[in-house]
């Protein structure tokens, strides 16, 4: 599955943002969409994406297509 930041309606933000007051911290929405399979990694491959991830500061997942 592939999540991006959500598209978020008008009225929508209008209750995050309420919830947001309430609890006292900021609210991230996702939309997943598009199922897909992880992808199984060698040993090697695996520290790759890992040292990969460390070096540009984000989240990697390797899918099968």
């Amino acid at each position: 599955m592939i999540c991006s930041i959500g598209k978020i309606k008008e009225k929508d933000l209008d209750e995050i943002k309420e919830l947001e007051e309430e609890l006292g911290k900021t609210i991230l929405a996702f939309q997943c969409s598009h199922k897909m399979t992880p992808a199984e990694l060698k040993e090697d491959e695996l520290e790759r994406l890992r040292k990969t991830e460390e070096k540009l500061h984000l989240t990697l997942v390797a899918v099968d297509h």
